[in-house]
């Protein structure tokens, strides 16, 4: 990896902290074998996603906005009486014929309480009464993905770590990620 005299012999990947550029990683990486990724998840949450169909990954998913968009529907926060947040936008998706896969990241920091009770609702009520009226309604499954140092359980969700991916695409970048929470932070003169 190359350095840059001006950020004091580091690459920018060695000193972002942005969750979005990590993601973008792995948005590629996923897309070159999404069964690969998918299998990885079965493994690493014990689950049992069907892994012999079609998968594609999506990255920043606005869903509401886009979806309601498809449909002819105007952009608005209110659709048949139910408020669908505009600019929700999901760090990662993987879609199938049976499964949406929701995965929300963090790189610097944990989750908020707020920011769960968000992910709950799209999972337990948003979703799932919007993508009814089109008959079929996909499993959803919302997956944390954060760093290795907020290992302790959060109710209600699986989650698996950035430094699990390093070994997976073999990729130091995730490495990098998962170390964020760690960086001591320099204080200000």
């Amino acid at each position: 990896m190359e350095t840059f005299t001006y950020l004091r012999n580091k690459s920018w990947s060695e000193i972002t902290r942005e969750e979005r550029y990590f993601c973008a990683e792995l948005y590629f990486d996923i897309k070159k074998n999404p069964q690969e990724f998918i299998e990885f998840l079965n493994r690493e949450l014990q689950e049992n996603f069907e892994i012999n169909q079609y998968w594609e990954i999506g990255y920043e998913v606005c869903f509401y906005r886009d979806y309601l968009f498809s449909i002819g529907e105007p952009v608005r926060p209110h659709y048949k009486g139910q408020k669908y947040p505009q600019k929700r936008t999901f760090d990662l998706c993987l879609f199938s014929a049976t499964d949406m896969i929701i995965i929300e990241a963090k790189a610097d920091q944990n989750f908020s309480k707020s920011q769960l009770k968000s992910l709950k609702d799209d999972k337990e009520i948003l979703l799932s009464k919007l993508l009814k009226e089109n008959g079929k309604v996909p499993t959803i499954s919302t997956v944390l993905l954060c760093s290795s140092k907020y290992a302790a359980e959060i109710d209600g969700y699986k989650k698996f770590f950035w430094n699990d991916l390093a070994s997976l695409y073999d990729n130091p970048i995730y490495k990098t990620a998962n170390e964020l929470p760690r960086r001591k932070r320099k204080k200000k003169l």
